[in-house]
C-alpha cells in the first residue's frame, strides 16, 4: 500500500509541475507577442495598412496639421492650412497690417520725392 501511495503522489506532482510549466509558457508567449506553432494569426502582408495623410505646416505657429482638420485659407497658388482659427485670424491681421504699412511707405516716398 505504501508503494501505491508514493506512486499516486508522484503522478500528482508531475501533473502539477506540467500545469505550471504550461502556464509559464503561455505567459511568456503572450509577453513576447510571438505566435508559436501553427497559429492562425494573419500574416502582415494580408492586413492593409492605412495610407499616411499629408501634413501642412501652419505659417504662424509652425504646427503640422492634416488637411481634413485644418482651417484653410485660399491664396494665390494654393491653400494655406492653419491649426486653429486664432492662427488664421492672426495671419490675416498681420497680412492687412503689412499691406497698410507698405501703402504708408509708398505714400511717404511720393511725398518726399515731391509728387
Amino acid at each position: 500500500m505504501k508503494y501505491v501511495e508514493r506512486f499516486l503522489r508522484y503522478i500528482f506532482w508531475v501533473a502539477v509541475t506540467a500545469c505550471i510549466a504550461w502556464i509559464a509558457r503561455k505567459i511568456f508567449e503572450s509577453a513576447t507577442q510571438r505566435p508559436v506553432g501553427n497559429s492562425h494569426a494573419p500574416n502582415r502582408g494580408d492586413v492593409e495598412l492605412p495610407k499616411a495623410k499629408p501634413l501642412f505646416r501652419d505659417p504662424v505657429c509652425g504646427t503640422y496639421v492634416a488637411e481634413d482638420v485644418s482651417y484653410s485659407l485660399p491664396q494665390e497658388g494654393g491653400n494655406l492650412h492653419f491649426c486653429s482659427r486664432d492662427c488664421m485670424e492672426r495671419y490675416q491681421r498681420d497680412l492687412c497690417d503689412g499691406a497698410a504699412q507698405a501703402d504708408k511707405s509708398r505714400e511717404h516716398s511720393r511725398v518726399a520725392a515731391g509728387a
